[in-house]
């Protein structure tokens, strides 16, 4: 090849967009270790689906931080972002990243391409509904994790704190990440945390919290449609000021309550015994801010979605049409790691996308 002509394809490549690159990487075969091969049906949700502005800088920030493993990649099927109702114009490539050895409580990071975005709950405060606020997540060593997250240029709305929560002593904070998407960290102190042997940097999301206007209205749609039980009401003030970890200012913590609801499922409210697949339920009383559920769509940039494998989808329509939410589409779709099934999206009066994925018998 002359010295011209292999100019000529060097500056070729160079022109091809990052996406095209990307995207013919992300078609390569992939070694499939994913936990989804036998899903655990009508356990509450397992993986949690977050829109990215930038694959990259997302990867990046989970295998460092939490360091979690990137498990299988791919493209975002046609027939799922039709489901979405996005328009023919619009791409995904997906990476799933899991903590290795776990079962359950995978990410799977989406950017989309072709398609107009805003970030769900940009520039928010805690205390602003709608939407998921958080993935909370175990670790045995915060102030490392902290320290990994900082030397990649993160923060949080608080540095680590401790705190007493029904007898248990924690050290807490929520990190703030790319697109918005912030990770809750749990460190058990007292009692000693027994199990969770899969710990690396964090630990795979157990709970899922949401900032939300009305606890009793959104508590009602997660027992009445999505068949969660109760296993902690309670509203709390601090006995005296001092820092927290919702970023509310030092003086108004003897002041505003906050309510909230923990709901599970499985025995005793636990799958596995072990308090995983959780959603939890936060209200400012006496707060104002904006809510952003309605931005809780697909593409937005965020935590957008919860998935729950099931076996019935009808009961979930049944329930859901008793309480009077909205009927959901159901569409067949194929899903990486999970293959052709059914999907249905419900949504939480505060925009949580709760998606609902039942196997069928094609391939």
């Amino acid at each position: 090849m002359s010295p011209k002509i292999t100019l000529c394809f060097l500056l070729s490549m160079a022109l091809i967009a990052p996406w095209s690159l990307a995207t013919a990487a992300a078609t390569r075969a992939v070694a499939v270790d994913t936990p989804f091969g036998e899903p655990q049906a009508d356990r509450g949700w397992s993986e949690a689906v977050i829109s990215v502005s930038r694959l990259a800088v997302m990867e990046e920030y989970l295998t460092h931080v939490a360091r979690w493993r990137v498990v299988a990649r791919g493209n975002t099927d046609r027939t799922l972002l039709r489901h979405w109702g996005l328009p023919e114009t619009a791409q995904g490539r997906e990476a799933l990243l899991c903590n290795p050895g776990d079962r359950s409580g995978c990410v799977r990071l989406i950017e989309f391409r072709g398609v107009p975005q805003v970030q769900i709950r940009s520039s928010a405060q805690p205390w602003e509904t709608g939407g998921l606020f958080s993935l909370m997540t175990r670790a045995r060593d915060i102030d490392g994790t902290f320290a990994r997250a900082r030397s990649l240029g993160y923060a949080g709305f608080s540095d680590p704190i401790y705190f007493d929560y029904k007898g248990v002593r924690l050290k807490n904070m929520v990190l703030r990440g790319p697109d918005g998407v912030n990770l809750a960290i749990y460190q058990r102190e007292i009692p000693t945390l027994e199990g969770w042997s899969n710990i690396r940097g964090l630990s795979s999301p157990f709970n899922a919290m949401q900032m939300v206007r009305n606890r009793e209205v959104s508590r009602a749609f997660w027992i009445e449609v999505m068949d969660y039980s109760s296993l902690s009401d309670a509203e709390f003030l601090d006995d005296q000021p001092g820092e927290n970890n919702f970023a509310l200012p030092a003086n108004l913590v003897t002041s505003v309550s906050r309510r909230h609801s923990i709901l599970g499922k499985g025995v005793a409210g636990l799958a596995n015994g072990a308090g995983t697949r959780q959603v939890e339920l936060m209200q400012f009383v006496g707060l104002d801010g904006r809510e952003l559920g309605a931005r809780a769509v697909f593409p937005n940039l965020g935590l957008v979605a919860l998935r729950f494998p099931t076996a019935n989808l009808a009961a979930y329509r049944d329930r859901a049409a008793k309480y009077g939410t909205a009927d959901c589409k159901v569409s067949a779709v194929k899903v990486q790691g999970w293959g052709l099934v059914k999907a249905c999206d419900l949504r939480s009066p505060d925009g949580v996308i709760a998606e609902l994925l039942e196997a069928t018998s094609g391939q």
